[in-house]
């Protein structure tokens, strides 16, 4: 069968510089620990997915389309190895595959300014949450929209970092417009249904799954109770399941 790899990856690097912390947001930061956070899982993340592109391509052709078919066909987000195969893990494994050095380039320059930032504001556990359910709501999005492309990139990743990043900093008092990170996702947005060959579900399903864990974590300004971080990790819990259950339900779309 012949698969076309549909890449999730397009962003406005005019915009790059509006992804620097603020210094409201250190501030907060400050504030709360006494010192400025060291950064780990956007590291981490970043550290993890160039690992898997250089495991993941042919390394003498990284000109062009360099990953390999074998690895676009078994792991990529795919409706019909979600759903008659029953390959769930594909919703997460995709996500982590990229379809080229640009692409992975791009994605992990977003990943590093933006994580670095909203990881400063909401702190460690929290980020990850927030980018595990924004990576679930992309491949949701892009299953739901195109179950019968094979997807890969965390650009949905990225632009749910992006909309949790503009709500936490909205409901922290802040203005995400004056910061450029309205902005960001508004460009970001239209390139999306300008550029062929683009995931507009896995982008704007990643946005979404962002937006809502950005609600979850809320106001970063005042000091959290048990219950607070309680209701915080429920709430994140509950934006995943529902993202994951969009997904097979986009999944079984395929055939129709």
């Amino acid at each position: 069968m012949c698969l076309r790899q549909a890449s999730v990856g397009a962003h406005c690097f005019e915009c790059v510089k509006a992804s620097a912390p603020s210094k409201r947001e250190q501030r907060i930061v400050q504030r709360a620990s006494g010192r400025q956070p060291r950064v780990t899982a956007t590291l981490v993340l970043v550290a993890a997915n160039v690992a898997v592109f250089f495991g993941t391509h042919e390394l003498g052709e990284l000109g062009g389309s360099s990953l390999r078919f074998e690895v676009t066909r078994d792991y990529s987000v795919w409706g019909p190895g979600v759903d008659v195969l029953g390959e769930w893990w594909r919703i997460v494994t995709g996500t982590f595959l990229h379809a080229d050095i640009r692409h992975v380039a791009m994605n992990m320059i977003m990943l590093f300014l933006l994580g670095r930032r909203l990881e400063q504001v909401v702190g460690v556990s929290r980020f990850c949450g927030i980018y595990a359910v924004s990576l679930l709501g992309g491949s949701a999005g892009a299953l739901l929209l195109s179950p019968n492309s094979p997807t890969v990139g965390a650009s949905g990743a990225v632009y749910g970092l992006m909309g949790a990043l503009f709500l936490t900093e909205k409901l922290s008092g802040g203005d995400p417009w004056n910061d450029g990170i309205g902005s960001l996702i508004a460009i970001n947005v239209v390139i999306s249904f300008l550029i062929p060959n683009i995931s507009i579900g896995g982008h704007l399903g990643g946005l979404v799954a962002g937006v809502f864990a950005g609600i979850a974590v809320g106001d970063q300004r005042r000091r959290l109770t048990r219950t607070d971080h309680a209701r915080q990790w429920l709430l994140l819990f509950v934006i995943g399941v529902i993202a994951v259950g969009v997904a097979f339900y986009g999944a079984s779309t395929w055939s129709r």
